[in-house]
């Protein structure tokens, strides 16, 4: 049909102007009515006007040409309203395809979205019925669905919980149009707004990419806040096989992939206490894969993050996490760990740029499977008393007037709360100088367990993950980090193990490399399987690896340009005990050319064995004549030559002990009894025999010849009966 003969048969829908511009008029209905002088328009909006006409036959109607040209336009296929709500109760033409609105609930409420007509009624809950029946669905921006456009008000008070479902939901579920018919659109909108969600979680059970206007780090003036009632976990990250009943399970299914980013998550707290559905408290929960940036969490009664996902796992440990990533977020006040990491399908994950502040247990605490990266996080104020729900007598760190220890986690609570700190290391451990103050507790014995638990900065828990920390920074004078072998602490700027800061505690064989940070002189910090590796300027020192000793100063591996070996040394051995050479060595050892690389030297001696067995080996001149010795040492004579000893066994222990010559090259000298020896050699052919006798040196001389003196005179006496030898005295 003609638009002419549309003008003539129905009512026209005329658009002024777009009631987006300052001045313009709203689109209206108009019906055409004439009598004998002219013609009526009559608008939808109530009003009307006459068009004065040339004559009674004409009057309002258009000339030949002009209805040829208006006949050549296009039939109007739009129709725009204030806002979503003022549709159910339009009747709207078949000829329009489309609808627009200015808002949701009002105009200008940032609900305003475009509805296209839908064959039927859509699936999701992104749509509209007008009076006559027909359905309308949203057609998504390029930039992806606005919550507001599913009806979130974000006033703080309405709960906006729904409206969040319903965005969430039917991500995925369009395709962009009319340029890009195949893309689906999976961003979700959250525009600046305190959004209340009540006891809402929010699952995600498909790609999507929750956007926020945060920055991440924004603790004060956050744009975007979402708000939950106690003890309820804020967003949960599903796999394809942790949808829950109901949902389509296939090989692509899931929110693997996800990136939430930009908001920050409150939480009314609670104490969890009676609450016995363990996935309940958190504020991010990854059963999958996902990318969390720009985010702020605070105040929730589990975790701040917290990501739990094992394969083949219980149920609420059900899930793969593998690749996570978390990067410019913090978790301030959470009840338990700033993040927690666990499963055995949730490594080879990345957090970067984190900090964890005022949370009741850990900063982070990771007990994967495999282990996870850590770059420049940063912790402070976690397990203390009186704070994240922490009683007022409650601590994982506490003092005894004039040293402060933090709570090993070898230890149970029952131990912590019968052990005097300062008295065993491995129930409390030495972490620096200070009474009490704030949350850390002068510790009292007759508390009841539970008192005391562990908590603090940093805190790695399986042996066989290989987590590594890079730059991390602790301080705010909470617990120390304790951490498992094979942990790697390579610490940046701002670690420092003295004061109040957060130290490094090797828990199990922990190993620390560090830019700047030095333990030889903090032994709380470096128990003595604890590894630092450290850059220093000097030429003969410029790397080194230390394990701290006794306390006084540590053990170094240091690479020596004067002898061109790696050199082990600490500050209470005069000389450098062992040398690793390399090809660089000039080191010659008493011979024409040095010995290049590959060989390990002991220059204080080696000890061979353990504990009581062991024994010791050295090279000198002369047998020792001080010290205290074992029966068995032994020391080589560095300057043998023909008829001198090959070196010296102690043969009695004591203080130098008693030692004999080990002889075997060129003639033999045997001292004193030389003379009987002699006569025996002599004898033998006579018939006669010497006893050879003495002490010190010449009993081992006597305990070799008194059975062959013997052994001899049986020997002759045999030969004497048969005539074979000639009898004598």
């Amino acid at each position: 049909m003609k638009l002419s003969e549309q003008i003539e048969r129905r009512p026209l829908r005329v658009a002024f102007g777009s009631s987006q511009q300052t001045g313009g008029l709203t689109s209206v209905d108009l019906e055409a009515t004439r009598d004998s002088s002219q013609v009526i328009l009559s608008a939808s909006d109530g009003s009307a006007a006459p068009v004065a006409g040339a004559d009674a036959t004409t009057a309002g109607m258009m000339t030949a040409a002009d209805k040829v040209s208006l006949d050549g336009l296009p039939p109007t296929t739009m129709r725009e309203f204030p806002a979503r709500a003022e549709v159910a109760g339009a009747t709207v033409s078949a000829a329009i395809t489309h609808l627009r609105t200015a808002g949701y609930a009002v105009a200008g409420d940032g609900g305003g979205a475009l509805y296209k007509r839908a064959a039927s009624e859509p699936t999701h809950a992104l749509k509209v019925q007008s009076a006559d029946l027909a359905w309308w669905e949203l057609v998504p921006d390029l930039v992806g669905i606005s919550v507001r456009q599913a009806g979130a008000k974000g006033d703080g008070v309405t709960n906006d919980g729904q409206a969040f479902k319903d965005a969430l939901a039917g991500a995925g579920d369009f395709n962009t149009a009319p340029d890009a018919p195949n893309v689906s659109v999976h961003r979700v909108l959250v525009p600046p707004g305190k959004y209340y969600l009540g006891a809402t979680v929010l699952e995600l059970k498909k790609v999507v990419h929750l956007l926020g206007s945060g920055a991440g780090m924004t603790y004060d003036s956050h744009p975007v806040i979402l708000r939950w009632d106690a003890n309820v976990t804020g967003i949960i990250v599903h796999r394809r096989n942790t949808l829950g009943a109901g949902v389509e399970v296939t090989p692509t299914g899931g929110a693997d992939g996800s990136t939430i980013e930009g908001l920050k998550l409150v939480s009314a707290g609670g104490t969890l206490a009676g609450v016995t559905d363990g996935t309940k408290g958190h504020g991010i929960w990854l059963r999958a894969r996902a990318v969390l940036r720009n985010l702020f969490i605070q105040k929730f009664p589990g975790n701040g993050f917290n990501i739990v996902a094992t394969t083949g796992g219980a149920a609420d440990e059900e899930g793969n996490a593998n690749g996570w990533s978390l990067e410019i977020a913090v978790a301030e006040g959470c009840h338990k760990n700033g993040l927690y990491v666990a499963g055995g399908d949730t490594n080879s994950g990345r957090c970067a740029l984190f900090d964890a502040t005022g949370c009741g247990r850990w900063g982070i605490h990771d007990h994967s499977l495999l282990g996870n990266t850590y770059t420049a996080v940063h912790s402070s104020l976690n397990g203390l008393a009186t704070i994240a729900g922490n009683g007022a007598g409650t601590t994982s760190f506490v003092t005894d007037g004039t040293r402060r220890y933090s709570a090993s986690v070898n230890a149970t609570e029952a131990q912590l709360v019968a052990t005097q700190p300062g008295t065993d290391e491995n129930v409390w451990i030495d972490t620096d100088a200070g009474g009490a103050t704030g949350g850390i507790l002068l510790w009292e014995a007759g508390k009841p367990e539970g008192t005391y638990f562990h908590g603090g900065s940093f805190r790695t828990e399986n042996i066989n993950a290989k987590n590594t920390f890079v730059g991390a920074y602790g301080e705010g004078g909470h617990g120390a980090a304790q951490l498992v072998y094979p942990t790697l602490w390579f610490a940046g700027d701002g670690y420092d193990p003295k004061g109040t800061y957060g130290g490094l505690i090797g828990g199990s064989e922990g190993i620390a490399m560090a830019g700047r940070m030095d333990l030889q002189n903090h032994r709380h910090y470096a128990p003595a399987r604890d590894l630092t590796f450290r850059l220093n300027g000097a030429v003969d020192q410029a790397f080194e690896v230390l394990a701290e000793g006794d306390g006084t100063a540590g053990w170094a591996l240091q690479w020596s340009e004067g002898h061109g070996s790696w050199v082990f040394q600490h500050a209470n051995l005069d000389r450098k005990p062992i040398q690793l050479t390399t090809a660089l060595s000039i080191r010659t050892y008493g011979r024409s050319a040095v010995v290049g690389g590959g060989k390990v030297s002991f220059e204080q001696g080696l000890w061979l064995g353990d504990n009581n067995n062991a024994r010791f080996r050295s090279t000198a001149l002369a047998p020792p004549g001080a010290g205290a010795h074992g029966r068995g040492d032994v020391y080589w004579n560095y300057d043998a030559s023909a008829g001198a000893p090959l070196g010296w066994v102690c043969v009695v222990s004591g203080t130098p002990g008693t030692w004999a010559e080990i002889r075997g090259v060129g003639t033999q000298t045997l001292g004193p009894n030389q003379a009987a020896l002699t006569n025996n050699t002599a004898g033998t052919r006579d018939g006669t025999l010497a006893a050879v006798s003495g002490s010190g040196a010449d009993a081992v001389i006597n305990d070799n010849f008194t059975d062959l003196y013997t052994l001899l005179n049986e020997v002759r006496t045999t030969l004497v009966n048969f005539g074979l030898m000639k009898g004598g005295a």
